[in-house]
């Protein structure tokens, strides 16, 4: 029991990290992998520590806020359970989902900043959380969007029902009605979607690191089985067919992965007020965080799905918890729906793209060069296709061409390179075609211009590993399961042979390191 009590204790402080800020911008990041660990054995916690981050961070914004004398914020990010709150996040009403211009919910002001809110919440979790941020209209305000802070008082919150849902069973969901329920506004009059939209930055980052959470984890169960389970004679781990499946899943997480820590870094930079937080930093913290969760999201589900089947008829079972991929896959449903669907965030995408035209074109191709232009250039001549000035707007790199380039580093670098800065042409002129149709398209070709962009930098600054330039290649042919080779006559999928049986990656480290903390503290207790 004290062993329990250590590690919720331990992990109960994944909020406080973001704000004590002890590894400046780079807090976040911390706070994430934390987060990447605990999220799968989390029992859905995950969930209101996302919204209490959220909320945390409009306090710091906007407070101070205070509740029965208490300091909303301190509380908020306290690391101590008994004195921590956690916090909802409602927002979801009977006439829609997304499109929050519906919303039912009345706003009487009461005295000075506090306000009366009566309305009715259709789909609200952390039901049992001590504040809540919301949008209401204000009465007389000509239908505005106002967010507020509310003050949860089961006296003034009647739960209708609970919903029965189709996973997340462990976290409760419920229909709320309000009634003259206690608030405070946050943020000014009439600016509510504006102000929550910082909550729905940091919730759309945590639930993106939760399906890559359940992904990471239900690759690991797949990758461990394979060194046991025998079929024809062979270990899997063995069977090239098999590891190639695991090989893509891995390359499908490193770049989500990537992406992921991006958006992270952006956040912080910003909470940090970081010297080069400009302009285009700006443009990319609008968008990216709704790139990652559109695109991680939907690729965790059949990506979850694929290590499920990796495990045969043992992976479709839930009789041992440490099997239990199905709750994986279940869980990791919510998250396309959750905080903007895939076509919200889509459309919402594109329409800050025509917004914004020449500012977040010059942010892109700035980002680009960040990453890029430190690349080497080929010390001979080499007879491959220059895509950057292809007639066609970019001559597509194949597996096939991949594999003639692999023997030369600098030539392969230098092709993706160009490969990706045509991609991002070609993106801008449909773009510019301002067909709503092809949203969904777009913002994925974007994430994925973005995510091979980073991966080709990473396999710049550690080159001589292959695994860096295959995973690159693999994202910028825009074919993540193609069979290539590596130098040597080794093939691709033998060096993550090698991975399997290391355990080499972000979360295993992080898992060691933590573990070693929780015995240290344990030895303290005794």
């Amino acid at each position: 029991m004290d062993t329990v009590l250590l590690i919720i204790n331990f992990f109960y402080r994944i909020v406080s990290t973001f704000y004590e800020r002890e590894y400046g911008s780079s807090s976040r990041i911390i706070g994430f992998s934390k987060m990447l660990l605990f999220s799968p054995s989390s029992a859905m916690v995950a969930c209101p520590f996302a919204m209490t981050d959220g909320v945390a961070r409009i306090s710091e914004l906007f407070g101070p806020f205070e509740k029965n004398s208490s300091d909303v914020y301190e509380r908020l990010t306290s690391r101590d359970p008994e004195f921590a709150w956690t916090s909802g996040q409602w927002m979801t009403e009977r006439p829609g989902g997304s499109d929050v211009s519906n919303t039912e919910t009345v706003a009487t002001h009461d005295t000075d900043k506090h306000y009366k809110i009566n309305g009715f919440k259709w789909f609200s979790s952390a039901t049992d959380s001590q504040v809540c941020a919301l949008l209401a209209k204000v009465e007389g305000d000509n239908n505005r969007l106002t967010c507020f802070l509310g003050d949860v008082d089961l006296s003034k919150v009647k739960i209708n029902r609970l919903k029965k849902k189709f996973g997340t069973v462990a976290v409760p969901t419920a229909e709320l009605e309000l009634r003259d329920m206690n608030a405070e506004i946050v943020g000014p009059l009439g600016k509510g979607v504006a102000t929550i939209s910082t909550v729905l930055n940091i919730t759309r980052i945590h639930s993106s690191f939760g399906s890559l959470s359940f992904m990471r984890r239900a690759l690991h169960i797949a990758k461990q089985y394979s060194l046991v389970r025998k079929v024809f004679g062979r270990r899997l781990n063995e069977i090239p067919s098999h590891v190639s499946i695991l090989a893509t899943q891995e390359v499908l997480a490193r770049g989500l992965l990537m992406l992921g820590c991006y958006a992270c870094k952006l956040v912080g930079d910003q909470e940090c007020h970081v010297p080069q937080t400009k302009h285009e930093h700006q443009q990319l913290l609008r968008v990216i965080p709704g790139v990652l969760k559109a695109i991680s999201c939907k690729m965790a589900i059949g990506s979850i799905s694929e290590c499920m089947e990796a495990l045969g008829g043992v992976g479709y079972l839930e009789h041992d918890v440490q099997f239990n991929i199905a709750r994986l896959l279940r869980d990791a449903q919510v998250n396309p729906i959750w905080e903007g669907t895939t076509n919200t965030l889509a459309s919402d995408f594109i329409r800050h793209v025509w917004k914004n035209g020449t500012a977040f074109t010059g942010a892109v191709d700035w980002f680009l060069d960040e990453n890029l232009n430190n690349l080497p250039r080929p010390t001979s001549n080499h007879d491959h296709p220059d895509v950057s000035h292809s007639t066609s707007g970019v001559e597509q790199l194949s597996a096939n061409n991949v594999n003639t380039l692999l023997a030369d580093d600098e030539a392969l670098l230098t092709e993706l390179s160009n490969k990706i800065r045509g991609d991002w042409k070609v993106l801008q002129i449909e773009l510019a075609e301002r067909d709503e149709g092809t949203a969904r398209q777009a913002i994925f070709e974007f994430g994925r211009i973005a995510i091979a962009t980073m991966l080709i930098g990473s396999a710049n600054r550690n080159r001589g590993q292959a695994e860096y330039l295959e995973t690159a290649a693999r994202w910028a042919v825009d074919d993540i399961s193609a069979y290539t080779k590596k130098r040597n006559v080794n093939t691709f999928y033998s060096n993550y042979k090698k991975a399997i049986n290391q355990c080499e990656y972000l979360f295993i480290y992080l898992f060691s390191f933590l573990k070693s903390l929780m015995t240290l503290s344990l030895v303290h207790l005794k």
